[in-house]
């Protein structure tokens, strides 16, 4: 029996072949913002649908310590 670090028992959550479910890759296809908008040092980016996913940030540059507020 496998145990993860909570003491759930890994078997259980195997599928028919033996496989975690967290070892299946999904499909991922990015979505660009339909609109944007600044207001100072914001950016509100609307994708306009519902989605979940990540967010992957491209040429972010900085010495650190800045802070990223996502809602």
């Amino acid at each position: 029996m496998q145990c993860n670090g909570d003491g759930a028992n890994l078997d259980m959550v195997s599928d028919a072949a033996g496989k975690r479910p967290s070892l299946y890759k999904l499909p991922v296809t990015p979505v660009p913002p339909v609109r944007t908008e600044r207001d100072g040092n914001r950016i509100f980016a609307d994708f306009g649908r519902e989605s979940m996913g990540y967010l992957r940030l491209d040429g972010v540059k900085g010495n650190g310590g800045g802070t990223h507020l996502l809602r």
